[in-house]
């Protein structure tokens, strides 16, 4: 399990350094859905018949090959893909200059009289250059989108693999149990037929044996359901894998609260606010360039007819911005950029909330583990064993073994259900702060 958290991590952290460089310089050349098709294509047409690990001779899935699926065959990440596609066409369509004007005038039908001109509009104030960094922004911004529901994907993927890892260990220890559970079942046979129990200690230890037999059942269910669940986030219909590969290990050691707290600045939305804060910056400069009035230049030719007379005309013209100076929209725009501080001041508390929310349960499920994994479970385990050799010598009923037998299981379903929990929350202060969390695992 360690290794394959290790991959998972890494695979993130190349989302977040992303994030190091300037957030408004030209965005790459090439997205990255762009190279997986490649990759998609040639597994396509190579060893796999369908591009998808359905037609993997494998009966297990790893983390690695599931991630890398996962971001391969995602319908998310393709619209995401698609959508900067648009944004480079606008980003081509800003760079343009305005179409010149044709414009002609005849009088009697070009009789009399008859001219013709060309007229080209002249953008001042800084118009085209605000456009096309608008237009650059909003195309960066749709990359950063595409890299936070990369981000997001891959940290859901990660939580769905471990809720399969939990069902896989659950099956395990059920299945352990239901071999105890037939021990104790024929015991209280054998004991009946020599008269040192009823049939009470049969039937409840058949019913203890059904009961087991059912939430084996329930599980298997549960994780033939989280199997399908995976390999629909892969792009595929059908799981053709039968298990995952890893455990839930025990954390010996998580981060302070205050080593999360330094890095809350890596959040993907404290990225998306600081695009939004650019952003108003520029569509300020823009409408301030509104004000600025442009200039259409004309040149052309006329012709009297009547008196014969050959005319070259050079013309231009320039709006007065004698009523409406734009105020309104400068004034909302200057408010919009004072607002975005607040807005990030904002978002910085309720990350801080939600950080600190999900990290006291981080920390309470890590005590919780330490003390089930050192007390709680060698203590039921050594309690059970205890129970079991008094009831061999005869000194306790098979009830009285089964309430042991069903306390270490339960105990034990517990302590798989805290591990998972562990790991799931990890994920979740993972994509908090955008960075990965290093969890100490061993004894």
């Amino acid at each position: 399990m360690r290794c394959h958290m290790k991959i998972l991590a890494k695979i993130i952290m190349s989302v977040i350094l992303i994030g190091s460089v300037c957030l408004y310089a030209e965005p790459p050349e090439k997205i990255h859905y762009k190279d997986g098709l490649k990759e998609y294509e040639a597994v396509k047409n190579g060893s796999h018949n369908d591009g998808t690990f359905s037609q993997s001779a494998s009966e297990v899935i790893t983390l690695n090959e599931l991630l890398q699926y996962t971001l391969l065959n995602h319908p998310e990440l393709k619209y995401y893909a698609w959508d900067i596609e648009g944004k480079d066409a606008l980003l081509l369509q800003s760079r343009k200059i305005s179409n010149p004007e044709l414009e002609t005038e005849l009088e009697n039908a070009g009789i009399d009289a008859f001219s013709i001109s060309i007229g080209q509009l002249i953008e001042l104030g800084g118009k085209r250059s605000s456009r096309i960094a608008l237009a650059k922004l909003d195309k960066n911004a749709s990359v950063w989108e595409y890299e936070i529901k990369r981000l997001q994907i891959l940290i859901e993927t990660g939580q769905e693999y471990i809720q399969a890892l939990k069902s896989q260990q659950m099956i395990d220890l059920l299945t352990e149990s239901i071999d105890y559970a037939k021990t104790s079942y024929h015991e209280a046979q054998k004991r009946k037929n020599a008269g040192a129990a009823s049939e009470i200690d049969i039937l409840q230890t058949q019913k203890d044996l059904e009961l087991i037999g059912l939430e084996r059942e329930k599980e298997l269910n549960r994780y033939q359901a989280q199997l399908q669940l995976l390999a629909a986030l892969a792009g595929d219909t059908q799981a053709s894998f039968s298990h995952v590969m890893g455990e839930l290990e025990k954390p010996a050691a998580i981060p302070e609260f205050t080593d999360l707290i330094t890095r809350i600045n890596r959040s993907p939305e404290i990225t998306a606010w600081m695009i939004r804060s650019e952003s108003y910056r520029i569509i300020e400069k823009n409408i301030k360039a509104q004000n600025v009035p442009d200039i259409l230049l004309s040149a052309g030719y006329a012709r009297d007819n009547g008196l014969g007379d050959n005319t070259f005309l050079f013309g231009f013209s320039l709006p007065l911005p004698l009523f409406d100076r734009n105020k309104g929209n400068i004034t909302e725009a200057k408010i919009n950029s004072y607002r975005a501080l607040f807005e990030k001041e904002a978002l910085e508390l309720r990350l801080y909330h939600d950080l600190l929310i999900n990290y006291t349960e981080f920390e309470n499920t890590f005590k919780e583990i330490q003390v089930y994994s050192k007390s709680i479970i060698p203590l039921a385990k050594t309690t059970y064993n205890e129970a079991k050799v008094f009831y061999a010598a005869g000194k306790i009923s098979s009830l009285e073994l089964l309430s042991y037998q069903r306390e270490l299981l339960e105990n034990e379903m517990y302590y798989i259900d805290l591990l998972a929990d562990l790991y799931l929350t990890k994920y979740t202060l993972e994509l908090l702060i955008g960075s990965e969390i290093k969890i100490e695992t061993g004894e």
